[in-house]
Parts: C-alpha cells; sequence; structure tokens
C-alpha cells in the first residue's frame, strides 16, 4: 500500500530541499521513528509518497546533520567562563523594612522548605509590621496562617441560638450570605436571619469563586470548609483548631462558643496534604482570670496516605512578660 502525506515547504530547516523530506512512521515495538520506502516527492501537490505495511501514526521529517563545532569549543582554556560556587544561594536575607501607604514598615522573612509534589509544601515565613503591636515572636513580628474570625467592629457577638448575628472574616475579608429568599446580606445590617446547617458564605468583593461552607448547627460547634477553583480544599476549625470560651447571654445562662477558626489542613485533588497543628493554652491573667490562645505548634505536609515528608515545629522556650488580652469576643482572648 502507498500512503500520502502533505508536508509545509516553510517549514524546512535552511539548508534543505524537498528532496530530503522522507514519511516515518513510530515503531512501539523498538519505541523510535521508522522512515518508510519513499516513492516520489510530488512537489505541485506538496506531499511525500511512500510505501507502508503499517497502520500508525506517521510524519513528514528531514533529519538534520549535526553542525561540527567550533573552534573554540575545543579551546584549552574553555572551563574559565564556569562561575565559582557562591556560597550564599539559597540564604534567604531580610531586606531593610520598606514603608507602605499607610506609613507603616513591613517586611517578609520567607522560609526556606523543600519542595513537594503538586506544589503542597508549606508556604511559611516571618512578617513584621511597624504597626502589629506586641506578638507571639516579639515587637510587631509574627507567623501569619490563614484563619476565620469573627468581626468585632459593630460590637461584641450575640451568639444568637435561632439567628445570624454574626459576621465572619475569612483572613480579614468580610463574608456575606444568602437569606432563603435569595437576598444576601450581613448579620450586622437588615433584618436578622434563621440560623442553618452547611450554610454557604461568598466573599464580598467577589471574583473569588471559591466555595466557602460553615458546617454545624450553632455557634459551639461550626467549622468551615472552603474549596477554591482549582478543587484544593480547606479545612477552618474541628478539634485542636478553634479559640472557644464561655459567654453569658441576658437570660443569665452560660454557653460555650468558637470566635476562631484556624487553618487545620489543605487538601488538593489527589489526597496530597499539608496539615496545621496547634497549641490551644488558657494563660493567666491578673485577678485570677484565663485567656484564651492558639499557638501554631507544628506543621505537616504528606503525599495521600502516606507518613508526612516534611515536619515544621516552632518551640517557643520564653514567656513575654508584655501581654495583650481583650474580651471583643465576649471571653477573654489573647493577642500574643
Amino acid at each position: 500500500a502507498t500512503v500520502k502525506i502533505k508536508y509545509d515547504r516553510t517549514r524546512i530547516p535552511s539548508g534543505y530541499t524537498e528532496d530530503d523530506i522522507r514519511t516515518y512512521y513510530y515503531d512501539p515495538a523498538e519505541k523510535h521513528w521508522v522512515a518508510l520506502e519513499r516513492v516520489r516527492v510530488d512537489k505541485k501537490e506538496e506531499c511525500v509518497v511512500s510505501k507502508t505495511t503499517h497502520f500508525t501514526d506517521m510524519i513528514n521529517g528531514v533529519i538534520q546533520a549535526p553542525e561540527s563545532p567550533q573552534t573554540e569549543g575545543f579551546a584549552p582554556t574553555m572551563m574559565n567562563d564556569i562561575k565559582a560556587a557562591d556560597p550564599t544561594a539559597k540564604i534567604n536575607v531580610i531586606a531593610p523594612p520598606s514603608a507602605n501607604n499607610r506609613g507603616s514598615a513591613n517586611l517578609q522573612y520567607p522560609f526556606e522548605m523543600p519542595p513537594a509534589r503538586n506544589g503542597m509544601q508549606p508556604s511559611l515565613g516571618l512578617q513584621y509590621s511597624s504597626e502589629g503591636g506586641s506578638g507571639w515572636l516579639g515587637e510587631g513580628w509574627n507567623v501569619s496562617v490563614p484563619s476565620i474570625t469573627l468581626d468585632t467592629r459593630w460590637g461584641v457577638p450575640r451568639y444568637d441560638q435561632a439567628k445570624e448575628t454574626e459576621t465572619y472574616l475569612l483572613s480579614g475579608s468580610m463574608l456575606s450570605t444568602m437569606d432563603d429568599n435569595g437576598q444576601m446580606g450581613v448579620a450586622h445590617r437588615g433584618e436578622k436571619m434563621n440560623r442553618k446547617a452547611d450554610r454557604q458564605f461568598y466573599t464580598r468583593q467577589g471574583g473569588d469563586f471559591s466555595r466557602i461552607i460553615r458546617k454545624g448547627d450553632s455557634p459551639a460547634n461550626y467549622y468551615w470548609e472552603v474549596t477554591d477553583k482549582q478543587g484544593v480544599k480547606y479545612i477552618y476549625g474541628g478539634d485542636g483548631a478553634v479559640v472557644k470560651g464561655n459567654v453569658t447571654d441576658a437570660s443569665g445562662s452560660t454557653r460555650e462558643v468558637i470566635a476562631e477558626w484556624k487553618l487545620k489542613r489543605v487538601e488538593e485533588l489527589h489526597g496530597d496534604y499539608i496539615e496545621y497543628v496547634y497549641d490551644i493554652v488558657d494563660e493567666d491573667v491578673r485577678g485570677g482570670l484565663k485567656a484564651k490562645a492558639a499557638y501554631l505548634k507544628e506543621v505537616h505536609a504528606g503525599n495521600a496516605g502516606q507518613e508526612p515528608h516534611t515536619v515544621v515545629l516552632f518551640d517557643g522556650n520564653k514567656v513575654k512578660q508584655v501581654k495583650t488580652n481583650n474580651a471583643r469576643y465576649g471571653f477573654l482572648a489573647s493577642s500574643n
């Protein structure tokens, strides 16, 4: 049998002609391309006619002869152009702080992490802000981990059992939700919505396209599941990843509620994961009171069904003398 395959005259390499074109088929047994017996080159129709007994992938091509090496390729001093090793390579140097449009000085110092499949290595680093106040790592310093918190700019949350009375922030961005009539709203404005399990929330700016679901049915057991447009799932809250305390309502009854949900797990479509472990503590406050706090303790990264290949440990061994606490959530919480 014969086969006729067209070629593009403009794609012929410089120094070659149409007579150099051959038709090749892929031999799966030998795992390479083999030239067919050429019958002729039809230059008028721009095609190559060849004999074949194969029914497989075929292409037209030109085998180029390797170019002769240049004279300087054999120079005895050819190693002179190799750069000397740089002892400071891959060392992250802290740059001086730079001012932003609000007048504060800021800098970032990323931690060097081993690469992981699908980019599932922890993204951690130190952040400094001259407006940051006293933090866990000192004045203005912090290790930032995403979290969902209650917005307290409109007062202490009420934690009503039947109505939506809390406004939420996802890494500082306000979240809104939709009532039963399809109207968007937030808890601090308009009529209060009825609480319901597995309620969906949305970023107010839009354009994020993440699916944000608040799991649970009361302020005492909520946790969050956020799925981005790539299918990566983020779990906020759950055992060991929340800041919770006791509040007393107008009737005098006391109950436990959650005010902060720390990022607990990140998992991509193939099951590769990053897990965050926190140290949940009650810090002593004057007057015999206790303040709730959550500090990052460990970060684990691993592949699906396997033990972590990367573990980051945070070891705090010095107690701060100056501490900052507040009761904006309705109970004492630490800002350290």
